[in-house]
């Protein structure tokens, strides 16, 4: 199987961009989601995608008892991570967990 891939800056810039403009920057599920569709989409060798998100807790540095504008700090050790993978063609997964019949 030959694989083919993006250039790390242009996967860099794309992550910059989508993280700045998506409406779903806020919740990883979704925004891993939006992310990996866009490869798959927009770059015709691109079939597959994988996005490993992490959404951390920051507060921004108050200066002079103001919020300053581009200063941040970790506020918290909470962690809320997801994996997602995109794929061009369908593939089906599942499983049924303690099901009896009577």
């Amino acid at each position: 199987m030959l694989y083919h891939t993006l250039c790390p800056l242009k996967s860099h810039n794309t992550h910059l961009v989508f993280a700045k403009t998506s409406p779903y920057v806020a919740t990883p599920e979704l925004f891993a989601v939006h992310l990996a569709s866009h490869m798959v989409t927009k770059y015709p060798h691109v079939q597959k995608a994988f996005a490993d998100v992490e959404l951390l807790k920051w507060s921004r540095i108050p200066v002079q008892g103001v919020e300053h504008k581009h200063s941040f700090v970790r506020d918290g050790e909470e962690k809320r991570t997801t994996s997602v993978e995109v794929s061009l063609e369908p593939e089906y997964t599942g499983n049924v967990e303690c099901f009896s019949l009577r």
